[in-house]
């Protein structure tokens, strides 16, 4: 195998992989959108949720 073919080969991987990467990325885009409208976040009471979880764990 010559240099020539084996960067084909590592390109295509990479070529590959990021195609990949970008399928994983407009499924996620998808789900996100249908899961339904936004709702607003307290990060303060999230914050609360989390040291309790601490405190008692």
């Amino acid at each position: 195998m010559d240099s020539g073919s084996q960067g084909a080969s590592v390109t295509e991987m990479q070529d590959a992989s990021e195609s990949a990467q970008i399928e994983a990325l407009r499924q996620a885009l998808i789900a996100g959108e249908g899961s339904g409208e936004p709702q607003p976040f307290d990060f303060a009471a999230f914050a609360r949720r989390k040291l309790a979880q601490c405190d008692s764990g």
